[in-house]
């Protein structure tokens, strides 16, 4: 099928992006597949290298799509079991992570998501806190000084003077203090809370994180370019940018939620049978250990097994060897777990129940139907397709011969094949702004750059700052 593309680089979010064969996509559905902050710090040349690459994946994989591929039984197989597992993640994610999130926190998230501020901070550390360089001073005492700076800048007292005086963080002798642009979900909470409250121009009262105590300058805010997105996709943003507040309970809450899913559905091992397994497994290392091998292929190594009978029942049903066979096999093979003993054996056969359980859960309650689900399935869909595809393409492209690799060459060796002009060059790069001038006036008198980055340089100093070839718009300024 020919495709006529048409590309409308917009200036706002979610407005027509692409129009691939009658179909639209928007800026939404390229920051599905890139991250907007990645776009945003892209110059001209990989922003192109970007669209390029988003064109071909979805005219591949609408291609795809009219070809056929997603019916091919192999494709359809796949989709299906890792449809299944994105299933069993999305009710982790629904049943089990979502109602440990505060709903203050969540509410907080919504309201701020779409906006980023451009802050600095004033840091007072002291004895106890997570800084590589501690101070020697109690809690109480950083309470006191950042109190101190506090009341400062209210008196009109210029902040970078302040932070350059005051603040702990390493970075202040570059920054002044400047944390530049933060988006909501960057930082801890408490600090992003206070940040994202302030009225533009406006300090903080001291705030207590791990690294200790913050006094916040608000410079600026600006929206997120969110616009475009739909109710359950900002959602779904703020969602994720509470996990980190629930990372410690996460964990005993998964272990709960299986221990009571287990329960329910009583699970029941056949103690002679697993042992008898056991037995017939250490035989087979055994064997696979002559043959150099290290694993038992425990997928082939339960479809030989036989007369071991019934090894447990899950839900008022029985289930043996080939079935469990069947189940592993949808593993990747290094993800396959080993049957050393009966401890491992109940170990993956629960994982196993654990997951048809989840699979039963998400389509009763309703998983299937939410955007992290939608979203993941879609994704991965996209993925298969486009890699199923060019599989195709290969196989069923003619073998080329000498004659045609030579004429491929010729043709685009000027595009393909020739880099740009590269240059090398060494580079001393200091944390202090004094010492660079101090350096570039030795270097200016004669001294030996060479000698000089190999001391002072944190750029390759064991090679006098030597950095590897590279092309005209790399790096930046510098480059």
């Amino acid at each position: 099928m020919y495709y006529v593309v048409f590309l409308f680089i917009c200036v706002l979010f979610g407005a027509n992006l692409v129009d691939v064969d009658g179909k639209i996509y928007t800026e939404t559905d390229l920051f599905q597949k890139y991250n907007k902050k990645d776009w945003d710090r892209s110059d001209g040349i990989q922003k192109k290298k970007m669209l390029d690459d988003f064109v071909k994946h979805v005219v591949v994989e609408q291609e795809a799509e009219e070809l056929g591929f997603i019916y091919r039984p192999e494709v359809a197989v796949k989709l299906k079991d890792r449809s299944n597992m994105l299933l069993v993640n999305a009710v982790y994610e629904d049943l089990v992570a979502k109602p440990l999130v505060d709903s203050f926190c969540l509410e907080e998230s919504i309201n701020n998501i779409n906006k980023e501020v451009l802050v600095s901070h004033i840091l007072i550390g002291h004895k106890n806190a997570k800084l590589r360089e501690k101070p020697n001073r109690t809690k109480d005492d950083a309470f006191l000084i950042a109190q101190q700076v506090y009341k400062d800048l209210k008196n009109g007292v210029d902040f970078k003077g302040l932070a350059d005086k005051y603040s702990d963080d390493p970075s202040v002798v570059n920054n002044h203090g400047s944390l530049g642009w933060l988006g909501w979900g960057r930082t801890v909470i408490s600090f992003q809370s206070t940040a994202f409250s302030l009225p533009v121009g406006g300090f903080s009262q001291p705030v207590l994180t791990d690294f200790g105590y913050h006094v916040i300058l608000k410079e600026e805010e600006r929206g997120a370019g969110l616009d475009g997105l739909s109710v359950e996709q900002v959602e779904f943003l703020a969602l994720n940018s509470c996990k980190n507040a629930i990372q410690p309970k996460l964990r005993r809450a998964a272990q709960e939620f299986d221990s009571l899913q287990v329960e329910k559905n009583n699970i029941v091992f056949n103690v002679d049978a697993l042992n008898i397994l056991v037995e017939l497994f250490q035989k087979e290392k055994i064997k696979i250990k002559a043959l150099n091998k290290y694993n038992v292929d425990i997928v082939s190594f339960l479809n030989t097994v036989s007369g071991v009978g019934v090894l447990c029942v899950f839900d008022s049903m029985s289930f043996g060897c080939k079935w469990f066979a069947s189940e592993f096999s949808k593993i990747p093979i290094s993800r396959r777990p080993q049957l050393d003993d009966i401890s491992s054996i109940k170990k993956a056969f629960t994982t196993v129940f654990l997951q048809k359980n989840a699979i039963q859960l998400g389509l009763k309650s309703g998983v299937k139907n939410g955007y992290y689900y939608r979203k993941n399935v879609n994704d991965m869909k996209g993925s298969l397709l486009y890699d199923t595809y060019f599989k195709w393409i290969v196989n069923n492209a003619k073998k080329p011969d000498s004659t045609d690799v030579q004429n491929y060459y010729n043709k685009n060796k000027n595009t393909k094949y020739k880099e740009g002009e590269k240059v090398v060059v060494r580079e001393i790069r200091v944390l202090n702004k004094d010492l660079a001038d101090s350096l570039l006036l030795e270097i200016k008198y004669g001294a030996d750059f060479v000698q000089i980055a190999e001391q002072y340089s944190k750029t390759n100093p064991g090679k006098g700052g030597l950095i590897d070839p590279f092309t005209d718009g790399k790096y930046n300024e510098m480059g």
